[in-house]
Parts: structure tokens; C-alpha cells; sequence
């Protein structure tokens, strides 16, 4: 912890004034001002104001926000076409992914999706998160999409023995494994399935592409929540 002293009104003020102007006389290098997405800078002001109300974090916020919209497009295809599996060129594994995600971090604190060193989303804080790897290998078996869901919670052991630590994390995998259309598909499916639940403790989902094509959302709003809830059931069973 520092033991420097809390600046005064006059100085932070003096620190806001000289980070704002700074930021002006610096901004092309901060963000594209001929890029499509541009924020004035009233705008950029009023989204930092928003979140964080005023002062040097929320004009830090504004600049960010633009600095990460400006970039969004080319990280998100950077990291696709980086990925060495369906959801690179396949849409409806995109499409999936990319719903997970969203719903992921509605229903999370933080979620990612990740493929081995490559990661898009946040990073993970928080009591839950989720963690999305598509085109895995578990074991033998090939899995679409692995979730690994994980909360922190109370440890009921420090109830009785002081030395244990006062928290818990459990987590929880669930494998999407999608429905195939070759001959001996729903032989190997079930055994796939079977193998994933019995042997390596992973609630198996089955979907069909038609699943996605109909509804991203729904599906992947099941899953992640059905994942939460087994989590949180462990957690507090």
C-alpha cells in the first residue's frame, strides 16, 4: 500500500486539465479521426461521465471506448482467422460461438472465448466465469464447444477448522457436441456422449446445425445457464 499522500482538489483538477489536453494534442495518435466510428469530443466525455462520472478515470474511460471500437472489427477477424478449427470459415460454428460469448457475459462476471494462446472477451474477474473453447479434443473425443463455468463461493470447511481457506472455487464443463449425418453418426454420438459424462465428468449437450440456423440465442442461453445453475448447486449443495 503506498504511503503517499491523497492530492488535493486543486492538484487532481490540475491532473484532469493537463490528461485532457494532452489527450487532445496527442489524439491522433490515440484514435483514427478519419476512422467511420469517431467520437466528439463532448461524446467521449459523456460516455466516461456515465460510468465512471467525472474526473481523470472517466475521461480515461471515453478515450478507451473509442480507442476499442476503432479496433473491434480487426481484432475480432484477426482472432477468427487465426483459429485453426470449423469456426474459422464455418458459420454456424460462428455463429454459435460468438453467441455463447454474448450470452456468457450476461450470465457471468467474465467470459472468453479461448484457443490455446488465442483469447477474445475478458479478462476473467469476478465470482463466475466462463471460459469457451471451440474444436477440442477431450480424451478421444472431439467436442464443438467446451464451456468451463467457475464460481467462488463460501467454503464450508473454515466453518470448523480455521486453517482452511475461506473460499471455494468449483467448476463445472459442459461439451456441445454437434449431431453428424454419417453412417454409424448416432452410434459414435452416444458413445461420445456417454464417455464424456461417465468418464470425464462433462455434461455432454447434443444440437443440430438447424439449431443454430433456427436460434444462436436460445441455444446457447440454455447451456450457459444450465451450466450456472449446475455450478452454483455444487457450490451451495
Amino acid at each position: 500500500m503506498s504511503d503517499a499522500p491523497e492530492p488535493d482538489a486543486e492538484t487532481e483538477a490540475r491532473i484532469v486539465e493537463g490528461f485532457v489536453s494532452g489527450a487532445e494534442r496527442y489524439g491522433d495518435m490515440i484514435v483514427d479521426p478519419d476512422h467511420e466510428i469517431w467520437l466528439s469530443p463532448t461524446r467521449r466525455q459523456e460516455i466516461g461521465e456515465y460510468s465512471l462520472g467525472d474526473g481523470l478515470l472517466a475521461n480515461a474511460a471515453g478515450l478507451l471506448a473509442e480507442q476499442t471500437l476503432q479496433r473491434l472489427g480487426r481484432d475480432i477477424e484477426d482472432f477468427v482467422n487465426a483459429l485453426p478449427g470449423r469456426a474459422r470459415s464455418d458459420d454456424h460454428a460462428r455463429a454459435l460461438m460468438f453467441a455463447l460469448l454474448l450470452v456468457g457475459r450476461g450470465v457471468a462476471e467474465s467470459a472468453q472465448i479461448r484457443c490455446g494462446e488465442l483469447v477474445l472477451g475478458d479478462h476473467l474477474r469476478g465470482l463466475e466465469r466462463l471460459i469457451i473453447e471451440p474444436d477440442v479434443l477431450v480424451g478421444d473425443f472431439e467436442v464443438d464447444f467446451l464451456l468451463t463455468y467457475s464460481q467462488l463461493g463460501p467454503n464450508p470447511a473454515a466453518r470448523e477448522d480455521s486453517s482452511q481457506p475461506s473460499g471455494l472455487t468449483v467448476t463445472r464443463r459442459l461439451g456441445l457436441v454437434r449431431t453428424r449425418r454419417h453412417r454409424n453418426a448416432y452410434r459414435d454420438d452416444i458413445i461420445r456422449r456417454q464417455a464424456l459424462g461417465d468418464a470425464l465428468e462433462i455434461i455432454a449437450v447434443s444440437y443440430e446445425e438447424a439449431d443454430v440456423v433456427r436460434d444462436p440465442f436460445a441455444l446457447a442461453s440454455r447451456v450457459v445457464r444450465d451450466l450456472a445453475e449446475a455450478t452454483t448447486d455444487e457450490l451451495y449443495g
